[in-house]
Order: structure tokens, then C-alpha cells, then sequence
């Protein structure tokens, strides 16, 4: 949410939540579509049942024509062909799904709190007596 006032949180959460119902009637239309039966296309193989599409997929499809609007589409990357390829996956899994999103480095580890603690006579000391740096004009 990108708002900062409690009563447009409101007003932005039904938007989103009408903007993803579209999105799901945009793929349901393209997927109830009658395909040819001469056409072998991967979107007419991958249409089958449309209560198993994926809002994610067609979340997708859209950033990707919306993201190309000043080229043409390609053979089969096209909105209507994206939408109807939108569907999740039928195969059971052997192992948990994990996210594809790791940390740069692994091996890095969080810093912490930090630990506050008094100064020492001696730290105290040299940070009297330190000059800073003047620079040349």
C-alpha cells in the first residue's frame, strides 16, 4: 500500500482488489474462448480447466504488454496468448516449492542491536585532543 492516510487505505485496498478481479476476467474470458481445433498451439494444450488459472500469471502478462507498449508483439507473446497460458501447474511437487529469491551474499550475517557502552578515559582523551581535517580552498 502506498498511501499514508487510514481512510484511503481503505479506498486503495478495494481498488486493488477490484483491479485483481479484472485481471481474473480477463484470463477467464481468454481461457473459456473457443481455440480451433486445427490450431497445435502450446495456449490451446495449456487452456484445459479455467478454474485453474493463476492470478499470477496473468499479473504477469499484463506487466509484460503494458512494460512493451511501443513494440510489437511477438508470435507467441501476445496478451490474448499469455492469458490463456496463465494456468498453475498440475504436477505434485517432491519437495517444498522454494523462493527463487535469495540473498546477495549467504554468508553475510545480520549485524544486530548495537551494544552502547560509556567511553573510557583514554577514548576520551584522544577525542579532545582530535582536529578534524581542513581542506584546501
Amino acid at each position: 500500500m502506498r498511501c499514508r492516510n487510514d481512510r484511503r487505505l481503505l479506498a486503495e485496498l478495494n481498488w486493488s482488489i477490484m483491479a485483481m478481479a479484472v485481471v481474473e476476467l480477463f484470463a477467464l474470458k481468454e481461457q473459456l474462448r473457443p481455440t480451433r481445433a486445427k490450431a497445435k498451439t502450446k495456449a490451446a494444450a495449456a487452456t484445459g480447466d479455467p478454474r485453474k488459472r493463476s492470478l499470477a500469471g496473468a499479473v504477469r502478462a499484463l506487466r509484460y504488454c503494458l512494460n512493451h507498449l511501443a513494440s510489437a508483439p511477438q508470435a507467441n507473446r501476445n496478451l490474448r496468448l499469455q492469458l490463456r497460458q496463465a494456468v498453475t501447474d498440475d504436477y505434485v511437487r517432491k519437495s517444498a516449492k522454494r523462493s527463487r529469491y535469495r540473498r546477495l551474499n549467504p554468508d553475510k550475517k545480520p549485524l544486530g542491536d548495537p551494544h552502547v557502552r560509556r567511553l573510557t578515559p583514554q577514548e576520551r582523551l584522544r577525542l579532545n585532543t582530535f582536529e578534524p581535517l581542513t581542506t584546501a580552498a
